[in-house]
């Protein structure tokens, strides 16, 4: 599992080159696919990979998506839904807060084209907090929330969800259980590899820049930094 935040325009060509080798190299899948392959506990997943983006940059429109649709590689985008209800003024003021930088946020046409062209939308919660640190109340209402808003937008079920940040102060063991209530898989953002046996509510995502060489997106995929992860790993799902 990959996990991107925005592609800049700088890094359009290497964004492609990392593109075409996850093409060369492994079977490139959806999440309903994966969530099939865990379900049914199939044993055909290996090189199998699922890229997704979170936050719903607006840069992605333009850069992203393009070099997705040309290759026919399919992708999730996991979307905070406040800005989807903010007016521009607003949705820059979220976004300084929630991300400390001044980007722009797909809306909910946009958000819409995208499921409609044929890319799986998930939810990033409502507000994009650490959601480590609400109450139990605080942090169901995101999770409800934004799968409203966004099934509303997309007039279909939104069964992916995507911890914001995505390491310790975004995740519990209360969390991962309470994502099941609303969503049929969940993700972290701890690195390591997915199998049949992992938890559906806190799975693995290798978080990948778009400006990095084969070389170190290589490593990364491949296991390089996993061993830091596990141990934090057994503890959220105690």
């Amino acid at each position: 599992m990959l996990c991107y935040h925005e592609v800049y325009r700088k890094d359009v060509e290497q964004f492609e080159a990392q593109l075409l080798y996850y093409k060369d190299n492994y079977r490139l899948i959806t999440l309903e696919q994966l969530l099939d392959i865990i379900v049914h506990r199939k044993r055909d997943y290996e090189r199998c990979l699922a890229i997704t983006f979170d936050d719903g940059h607006e840069m992605n429109l333009s850069t992203a998506v393009p070099l997705l649709k040309k290759h026919g590689i399919p992708a999730c985008f996991f979307v905070n839904t406040v800005p989807l209800l903010l007016s521009a003024p607003e949705i820059r003021e979220f976004s300084i807060k929630a991300h400390q930088y001044g980007h722009k946020f797909i809306n909910s046409d946009e958000t819409k084209m995208l499921h409609d062209s044929g890319f799986e939308i998930g939810s990033h919660s409502h507000n994009h907090h650490a959601m480590a640190k609400l109450s139990m109340e605080e942090a169901e209402e995101e999770l409800r929330l934004s799968k409203k808003i966004l099934e509303e937008i997309v007039q279909d079920k939104v069964k992916f969800f995507a911890f914001p940040y995505g390491g310790r102060r975004s995740v519990s063991p209360g969390l991962i259980k309470l994502a099941g209530k609303y969503y049929n898989v969940a993700f972290s953002t701890f690195r390591g590899f997915n199998t049949p046996d992992s938890n559906l509510h806190c799975l693995y995502r290798d978080v990948i820049e778009p400006s990095w060489p084969i070389a170190t997106v290589r490593y990364y995929i491949e296991g390089g930094k996993d061993w830091g992860t596990r141990s934090k790993m057994a503890e959220m799902q105690d």
